[in-house]
């Protein structure tokens, strides 16, 4: 699972737990008005909608600036995907050792 995969996943949980908590609290504020419950679970409720819209908020940028593709799994032996920046992992393999200077290749690290 990628990054932005885990972010969207996570964006539509807080979705929903914030359009839950919203009805929660405009039913608090029907049974204050009707002076059903007390106005003081008004405030709880405000304060917890509050952090349930500001947490679904948070994910929405995380996931719109996300890198896309970081994720890439390889199979067992071949050569990986280089990092962001441009930098790649380059080991020495038996293969390798002797036919590419590491100056030719991509930045080793």
């Amino acid at each position: 699972m990628s990054l932005r995969t885990a972010a969207l996943l996570a964006l539509m949980g807080a979705v929903l737990l914030a359009l839950l908590l919203l009805a929660g609290f405009i039913n608090d504020l029907l049974g204050v008005a009707r002076g059903l419950i007390p106005a003081m679970r008004l405030v709880v409720s405000l304060i917890e909608t509050f952090a349930g819209v500001t947490g679904a908020i948070f994910l929405y940028i995380f996931h719109r600036r996300a890198p896309v593709g970081i994720h890439q799994p390889t199979q067992r032996g071949a050569a990986k995907a280089p990092a962001p920046g441009g930098l790649a992992f380059c080991p020495p393999t038996p293969a390798a050792i002797g036919e590419q200077p590491c100056g030719t290749s991509p930045i080793c690290i």
